[in-house]
């Protein structure tokens, strides 16, 4: 029995094998493959230089976090049509960090969590403007259960877009969602920034007050890819001369 890694001798040999496809189609998509995906996380590892000088070629730049989860950036004027991920899907997943980090020692060996313990969580952290502001514009005075109802729908919508990209997975009979190791991407701004023993707080902070700023001028004509549209990015830190839209992926005709 052979258990040597297989090795790829060039790009010839990396777009040859059958998992290539896949493995460029999500990573394309913006999806992650993190180490539970033991073949397609595997292939990368293999073939990871290839990989990155192919990418390359088409503006992006594959990237593997302290967790060994791979992922693509997508750099900015690609004059690709990209897909944004809303601020919505950005506080839940930093909320959802926090709370795996607030929990981790209470769960022991289940790491899943109700979906209105989350919910709970969100309306406990944000002030009443910060909810009107994510979830739309509602009366004044006692939340309604039409508000309650509103407000799970949008999460939920906002759950099955981080499912879809491996950060988390749903159990749809028990109402609960599990956190893969994809999920600490949403703290990446803070490494190297924060102390360990601070990110809890500077979470919060960020939940609370707003993790992304709309940092580029309106764009009159929506056709020209040549410039940058208004995009949600990082405010945090920065690795490259330009703020990294980090959960950005390649516009397809199946992201809706």
């Amino acid at each position: 029995m052979n258990d040597q890694p297989k090795t790829y001798d060039s790009l010839i040999d990396v777009i040859n094998d059958p998992l290539f496809s896949e493995v460029d189609a999500m990573l394309r998509a913006g999806i992650n493959i993190i180490p539970e995906d033991n073949t397609l996380h595997s292939f990368v590892n293999a073939a990871h230089d290839h990989l990155k000088d192919y990418f390359s070629k088409v503006y992006m730049t594959l990237r593997c976090s302290p967790e060994q989860v791979y992922y693509n950036h997508m750099q900015r004027r690609t004059g690709v049509p990209q897909r944004k991920m809303s601020e919505l899907t950005m506080v839940i997943g930093l909320t959802m960090v926090s709370m795996n980090l607030d929990m981790r020692s209470a769960l022991e060996n289940s790491n899943w969590v109700a979906v209105d313990h989350l919910i709970d969580r969100l309306l406990e952290k944000l002030s009443e403007d910060r909810v009107r502001e994510l979830f739309g514009s509602r009366r004044g005075g006692a939340m309604t259960q039409f508000d309650l109802d509103k407000i799970r729908e949008d999460v939920m919508k906002s759950m099955r877009d981080l499912q879809r990209k491996n950060f988390i997975r749903i159990d749809n009979e028990t109402n609960c969602y599990i956190p893969t190791a994809a999920i600490y991407r949403f703290i990446d701004p803070l490494r190297g920034v924060a102390a360990e023993d601070e990110i809890p707080e500077r979470l919060f902070n960020l939940i609370k007050e707003g993790y992304l700023v709309e940092d580029a001028a309106a764009v009159q004509d929506d056709s020209d890819l040549s410039v940058d549209t208004p995009h949600w990015t990082t405010n945090i830190a920065n690795d490259s001369p330009v703020n990294m839209d980090l959960f950005d992926s390649e516009e397809t005709k199946n992201d809706e």
